[in-house]
């Protein structure tokens, strides 16, 4: 593959690499997801080893219940099979199994189950493993924002938006929008995304030229067959005008595998068969089968930071060195207050452009705001 402008690019790669090695080290989270503000004194116990402790329970779902310590910062989780014990003062409401719901305190665990109710004569016993959303009652019912997040809980979206002016020498005008919807209930995932960005510059001596003016966009869906092996279909498009790509299409489909599949952390490896059809500008078209070679992944931070990213790579079957495409990702998103974060984007693309001045390496930085719901 024929790669251009590198210099300025890994430049650009340290620089923001390096913003974003200080955000997660400097920059704390502002109520992060599930995050509780503590009381004094703790009103909450958990028994671990014998030893019965005053805590803040924050949350709890299937691996574990996740608390504040009277005796230290920080957030602490621990998991059900060294629980002993537990009780809260506050009410929870907990979604688990098909839909069922439980509301009320915690009352005690065992044998895989938390009991839920305001005393021991209306207890619930809900077990642990299928317990899907858990938030304060008091939260849940005195807040529309919570109910909707718990109620649309197998959706998320994420809204963004950035915008950049520049006034010196060169003047510079540039806007980027994006939108990512996804809904997760198994057996299914379905990811829709969406990016456009426009940008113009003008000097003293040259006239207002349009520098960006493109946009790409996905579906994903995907069916699980056998445990961690799942079918995907993946249709997608993308237009890059100052590349003289006036339409691109590449849709692919074949089987995946996920090694990790968690709320907070997500590691996928999608395989496949594709298509890819190119209308340049006055180059004419092109169009080939390609494979399908993909990696998601996803981590989220203990104070809600987060890290994602994806690989993409379609090389034509029958001459993988004369067509190919090629795609890279990295967020980085760091909460600033429920539902805002600020996101740092890191993209490559690399693909047989047919324009040596155009070249087939494009990479690219961005800093928006998000609005998640």
């Amino acid at each position: 593959m024929k790669r251009s402008g590198r210099t300025n690019g890994k430049i650009q790669a340290c620089i923001v690499l390096g913003l974003a090695v200080v955000l997660l080290q400097f920059f704390p989270a502002v109520h992060p997801a599930g995050a509780q503000p503590v009381e004094d004194p703790p009103t909450d116990r958990i028994m671990v080893k014998g030893q019965i402790l005053k805590v803040r329970i924050i949350r709890f779902d299937a691996n574990g219940i996740t608390y504040r310590s009277e005796f230290g910062k920080g957030v602490i989780t621990t998991a059900y099979a060294d629980l002993e014990g537990v009780s809260s003062r506050s009410a929870f409401r907990i979604v688990y199994g098909e839909g069922n719901e439980a509301v009320g305190s915690l009352l005690g665990f065992e044998e895989g189950r938390l009991m839920i109710g305001d005393s021991p004569t209306t207890v619930i016993h809900v077990p642990v493993e299928g317990i899907q959303v858990c938030v304060l009652a008091k939260d849940y019912y005195g807040s529309w924002w919570t109910r909707m997040k718990t109620d649309y809980r197998h959706w998320r979206a994420d809204l963004s938006l950035g915008v950049n002016y520049e006034q010196g020498a060169v003047e510079k005008r540039k806007l980027e929008f994006g939108l990512s919807l996804t809904r997760r209930k198994r057996p299914t995932r379905f990811v829709f995304d969406f990016r456009y960005a426009y940008e113009i510059q003008q000097s003293l001596d040259t006239p207002e030229a349009t520098t960006k003016d493109e946009f790409d966009t996905f579906l994903l869906g995907e069916y699980d067959i056998y445990k961690k092996l799942y079918l995907f279909i993946r249709p997608a498009a993308e237009r890059d005008l100052p590349r003289l790509i006036k339409l691109r299409t590449y849709t692919a489909a074949g089987v995946g595998y996920r090694v990790i599949d968690k709320e907070r952390r997500r590691l996928f490896f999608p395989v496949g068969i594709g298509y890819v059809d190119e209308d340049f500008e006055d180059l004419g078209d092109d169009s080939y089968v390609s494979a399908y070679i993909g990696v998601e992944g996803l981590y989220e931070f203990s104070n809600g930071m987060e890290m994602s990213g994806s690989i993409l790579y379609m090389p034509d079957i029958s001459d993988p060195g004369k067509n190919w495409l090629f795609r890279w990702r990295i967020d980085f998103r760091v909460p600033i207050y429920d539902p805002l974060a600020l996101r740092l984007r890191i993209r490559e693309e690399n693909d047989n452009n047919p324009t040596p001045a155009v070249g087939d390496n494009k990479f690219t930085t961005a800093l928006a705001l998000v609005f998640r719901f």
